[in-house]
Formats: structure tokens, sequence, C-alpha cells
């Protein structure tokens, strides 16, 4: 402060003080000398709180250890959206990757939450490897995102049927590895169309995520899979039919017709694919 008054000069401090009702803080303060004429007669003083950017680029370092560079980049962005969001077209995957039935009534509960942990990550992993983002988990669902804010392409739908087909064989994969029967448990949806995507809550705490009809659509191709299903729409398949018919990806690609699903008035074209048989 006496710099501030000798010299006439401004300065910039930060500090970090522990304040009763909010615990420790960072603030910016700008001391700025005020004049009459060549005499400093006070000091303004003004405060910035910076103390959840400073949480917040705290939490951004740690997520960087675990995303791509270009995705952490757009993380950045969300918080531009405040409570509300933006229409887009989307890719959006539902996956049950093991129902609860199908393990065994006495199995420990430990022993339950290891084993479908493991079904799980084979699907989150499936997804994220295809630059796919994980909406949430419910169960033993998933639902994963293409083409969000996030994780922008043009090639959304066939990154999600990449990932399907990916977390597929490894689903086949898993039972043999823990010394289980290899059957196909899982079923899985993916729907592509518009979708509004944004943060909901309020303002303390809030979650980015997508809702409309092209999510609930997704859902319910989902539910009327067969076990070792992966059905997409005719959405979807427009999207990417030229790599989905393109003999080098190995993939078959079955019409089955139309079918009519819960809240859609109007009967829905989809299509199975499976890998190309050896």
């Amino acid at each position: 402060m006496d710099d501030i008054y000798q010299h006439s000069r401004q300065e910039m401090i930060e500090i970090d003080p522990d304040l009763p009702e909010r615990g420790e803080v960072n603030l910016h303060l700008k001391l700025t000398p005020l004049k009459n004429q060549d005499i400093t007669e006070g000091v303004a003083i003004v405060v910035d709180d910076l103390t959840e950017i400073k949480k917040r680029d705290a939490t951004l370092n740690v997520v960087r250890r675990y995303l791509p560079p270009a995705m952490i980049e757009n993380i950045q962005s969300l918080d531009g959206l405040a409570l509300g969001g933006e229409r887009r077209v989307i890719t959006a995957i539902f996956i049950d990757v093991r129902p609860f039935h199908s393990f065994a009534p006495d199995m420990p509960p430990q022993e339950l939450m290891e084993l479908l942990n493991l079904y799980l990550t084979i699907g989150a992993e499936a997804v994220h490897n295809q630059s796919g983002v994980i909406d949430k988990f419910m169960g033993s669902e998933i639902m994963g995102l293409f083409n969000t804010q996030l994780n922008p392409s043009n090639d959304h739908a066939w990154w999600a049927v990449q990932a399907a087909l990916k977390m597929a064989d490894e689903f086949m994969a898993l039972p043999e590895q823990i010394g289980e029967e290899p059957l196909p448990y899982y079923r899985i949806g993916i729907h592509t169309g518009i979708a509004t995507m944004g943060n909901v809550g309020s303002a303390t705490r809030r979650e980015f995520t997508a809702i409309g009809h092209t999510v609930n659509l997704a859902k319910r191709l989902q539910e009327n899979a067969m076990t070792g299903q992966v059905i997409i729409s005719d959405d979807t398949y427009q999207y990417c039919a030229a790599q989905l018919n393109d003999p080098a990806n190995g993939i078959l690609v079955i019409e089955r017709g139309s079918i009519m699903v819960k809240g859609v008035h109007q009967a829905v074209k989809v299509y199975e694919i499976q890998r190309q048989p050896d």
C-alpha cells in the first residue's frame, strides 16, 4: 500500500483468505491510486473472486489425464449453455450389457457387482474408443452419445455402429474368460436424429445430457432388440450406408422390416447389424 502512495503506481495482488462461511477462496485484488492533480489521496480496490475458476481449472487438469485434448477444449464451452441448450443431430446408443435375471440368484452381492462392472467396462470403453461420451449408467444399461458439443463429428452414426460391434465381440468373449457358457446377453439400440443438448438441473447442480424423441427412440430400439442383437434405425442406416455396405468393413446388414415401439405412432424401419461370418 505504501508503494502505491509513494510511487503512484498500480498493484495487483492475489490472496487466499479463509472466510467463515465459504472456507478458502481465491481473490485477485487490483489496487489503483486515486489522484488529485499530482497527489495520491486514496486507493481504489477492485476485487475479482476467482475461486470457481480455479476449481474448474483444477478439475480440468484431472480430466485431461483421461480424455482426448479436443474433448477437453469442448468441455469449457458447456458453461456458456447455462441451463439451456441447443438442438443438433446426434446419434444415441443404449446398451443393456447383461440383465440382472441372467446372473445366478444366489450370487453374493460383491461378486455380482464385480461381474456386472466387467460388462459395463467393456461397453463404456467401446463407446469411449470411438470418441463417444457416456451420458449415464442405469443399472445394467449404458446411454452413450455421439456428435454432442463435446465430441462433434460428421461420422457420428458410423462411430456408434463401430462401438456397438466392438462391444458385441467382447461381450461374447467375456463369459469364456470367466468360466461361463458363452451366451449372448446384450441388447443394443442406435438411432440418429435431432435432440436438444444442454445442461439440466439447478444453478448449483447440473447435468449435461440429451433429451427428445431421438433419445427415446434409441432406448425403445434397445428394448425391442432380442438378446445378442444390435438394432439400428433407418435414419442411422442412411447416415452411414456407404460404410455399412462396404465389403472391406465385413458387416452384415439384415433388414428387419418395421416395428411399432412404445411412444411412437408410426412404424419404425429397423436393421440388425452383425459381423460377417468367417
